[in-house]
């Protein structure tokens, strides 16, 4: 890295990197754009929020003639604290010394080759923020469908979508676990080197042995901490949106439903793969709002819904405008006792699967924005005994509710 002043750069490169953060979010990431940011203190490594669940006592009739009846004793309202996990999430930039030197030691290159390089880790960041955001919390990325034995080829799926595939990328590092034992990599990183969403498989990096129904994850995203499997993942609106724990959890954001029957979201079940139709969405708003306050104003599925959606609309000659977010995002809309509620299809969403969602009681919850990562010096570093220049966007964080009984969601439907 002989003839760079990274330092006499920084100024220029902090610029340049800065403009990049604003156009890339939110114009690329519907729910970072779709959801309100709130900057929380933290206590140890938590978001701490006080929630009322229970109305003040203290209430009572009296008859008029009856002098000698006592007054109501008062009562406290009740009060529950839920804690949201503080995580820390990363993505890397990297620019070789070879690529640095191609340069010719051209100031005006060299920040080209950084500023492309933190371009191609933003648009990471943002991938895995969407993934993350519309998941359940656990960093499940697919399951390994059939036992493997020193094979390179593992055929996967998932219980969420017809293509296991879609959270899986060539060159993606990646850990398989089964239950709280890590089966691979047994050494070194596992790398996909090929997806093949038509026959539901992968190919890695090295010859592994796992089990079926293990988990696949992204290196390094869970850990066995107090003999659990833990996820270091954001929190998502599978997990948000449902009525029990979530997966790798032993409660939600610190309060047992089990415990609290109304810390659960609504969740409509027909029962068994039904048709979609206006009166079943109709009813999951209804019953949702028996259990729950919520202005239900969101709703996210999969684009197979939206097709069912609209063809439900063109029947009953019903195209409603599109409801448009301020970043563009584009909806669709289904009225509901007088307010329009926008449904936005993504392929992130799970199958069969319609999350409805108040948009007020969602939230990433931060220690700050997404930035770069800089301890008070140059934030464009040259790793130690690394012939290279590296940079780390960061985001410390998690995606929360406080009120989880606002939402609801509704299951088997086509």
């Amino acid at each position: 890295m002989a003839g760079i002043n990274l330092d006499k750069l920084d100024a220029v490169i902090r610029e340049e990197l800065d403009k990049l953060l604003i156009t890339i979010y939110p114009s690329q990431s519907m729910f970072w754009d779709l959801f309100n940011k709130e900057k929380r203190p933290v206590v140890t490594d938590e978001f701490q929020i006080a929630l009322k669940y229970a109305r003040a006592a203290g209430f009572g009739a009296r008859f008029a003639d009856k002098y000698d009846e006592d007054l109501p004793d008062a009562g406290a309202a009740k009060y529950i604290r839920t804690k949201i996990k503080v995580k820390e999430i990363y993505a890397a930039m990297r620019v070789s010394g070879l690529a640095a030197a191609a340069t010719k030691n051209k100031e005006a290159a060299i920040v080209s080759a950084i500023v492309q390089a933190a371009a191609d880790a933003s648009e990471t960041m943002t991938w895995h923020l969407e993934r993350m955001a519309i998941g359940d919390g656990s960093g499940r990325l697919a399951q390994v469908n059939g036992a493997v034995s020193g094979g390179t080829t593992i055929t996967i799926d998932h219980p969420n979508y017809d293509d296991p595939t879609i959270f899986l990328e060539e060159g993606m590092r990646i850990e398989i676990y089964n239950g709280t034992t890590k089966e691979a990599p047994t050494s070194g990183s596992l790398e996909i080197t090929a997806v093949d969403p038509d026959n539901k498989q992968i190919t890695v990096s090295q010859a592994v042995t796992v089990s079926d129904n293990a988990w696949i994850y992204v290196e390094g995203d869970v850990g066995v901490y107090n003999s659990a499997l833990v996820s270091k993942e954001f929190m998502g609106l599978l997990g948000i949106v449902d009525n029990d724990v979530p997966p790798l959890e032993s409660d939600f954001q610190g309060i047992n439903p089990t415990t609290y029957k109304w810390w659960k979201a609504h969740v409509e079940d027909p029962g068994a793969l039904t048709s979609l139709s206006l009166s079943l969405i109709q009813q999951t708003l209804d019953n949702a709002m028996k259990k729950g306050t919520g202005k239900l104003y969101l709703a996210f599925c999969d684009p197979a819904l939206r097709r069912s959606y609209v063809a439900l609309l063109e029947a009953k000659q019903e195209i409603t405008q599109p409801i448009v977010s301020q970043a563009g995002w584009s909806g669709l809309a289904y009225v509901s006792n007088g307010r329009k509620i926008a449904i936005y299809d993504t392929y992130h969403a799970p199958k069969n699967t319609i999350l409805f969602v108040d948009q007020d009681a969602i939230k990433w919850f931060l220690l700050e924005g997404i930035n770069w990562l800089d301890y008070g010096g140059t934030s464009t570093l040259v790793a130690v005994g690394k012939d290279a220049i590296y940079r780390y966007l960061k985001a410390y964080g998690n995606f929360g509710t406080i009120a989880r009984n606002r939402h609801a969601k509704l299951v088997n439907v086509q």
